[in-house]
C-alpha cells in the first residue's frame, strides 16, 4: 500500500465578521487572530493566523485528543509572550542548546539572547514551565526562578563552554542526547 501526503494551502483575505464566521475569531496583542480546527477519526488540526505579522501556526496530530489545539496556544503564546526585556544583553552562543538526560529524567536547554532557559521536553507549553538559567561565571549558570522547572538557586555547570556532552545538577549529572 502506497501512502500519499498532499498539503494544500489556500490564502483568502476576506473581511472577518466576527458574528457570523466558520473561523475562530480572537483578539491578541490588539491584532485580530483568526484560526480553525477539526479533523477526521485519528487526525486533528489546529490552525491561526495573524494576518498583520505574517505569522500562520498549523499544528497536525495523529490524535483524537485536544493537543492541536494546546499546542498551537501554546507556540502563539511563545511567539506573543515572551518579555524581552529580560533577555536583553550579549547573546549567548547555541551550543548549549540540546537535550540532557540524567537519572531523574530529561532537561531541555535553549538560548534566548542573553540566558538560557531550561524545561522538560514532556511540558505542553515550555513558556508556562521553564526557568531562566543567569551565567554566572565561565561554564556555570544559575537558575534564576522561583517557579518553572528545576530548583531556585541551582547551579548548572556545562563541562565546556564549545559543544558540550554533559552538565553538573544538584541531581547529579546528565548527559547530552546526541
Amino acid at each position: 500500500m502506497r501512502t500519499i501526503i498532499v498539503f494544500i494551502v489556500v490564502t483568502i483575505v476576506v473581511k472577518v465578521d466576527h458574528s457570523n464566521t466558520p473561523l475562530f475569531c480572537q483578539s491578541f496583542n490588539n491584532k485580530l487572530i483568526v484560526g480553525h480546527g477539526g479533523g477526521y477519526p485519528g487526525f486533528i488540526t489546529r490552525s491561526r493566523t495573524c494576518m498583520e505579522d505574517n505569522i500562520q501556526v498549523i499544528v497536525l496530530t495523529n490524535t483524537n485528543s485536544n493537543l492541536a489545539s494546546i499546542l498551537n496556544d501554546a507556540i502563539f503564546d511563545m511567539i506573543y509572550k515572551i518579555n524581552t526585556k529580560i533577555f536583553e544583553g550579549a547573546e549567548i552562543n547555541n551550543y548549549y542548546n540540546g537535550i540532557y538526560r540524567g537519572r531523574w529524567g530529561d532537561i531541555t536547554i535553549s538560548n534566548i539572547g542573553s540566558k538560557l532557559v531550561s524545561f522538560s521536553p514532556e511540558t505542553n507549553n515550555p513558556l508556562t514551565d521553564w526557568s531562566i538559567l543567569k551565567n554566572t561565571e565561565g561554564t556555570q549558570f544559575i537558575n534564576t526562578d522561583k517557579l518553572g522547572y528545576g530548583s531556585p538557586g541551582e547551579k548548572i555547570m556545562f563541562d565546556k563552554q564549545k559543544s558540550p556532552n554533559s552538565i553538573t545538577t544538584s541531581s547529579g549529572k546528565l548527559i547530552k542526547v546526541q
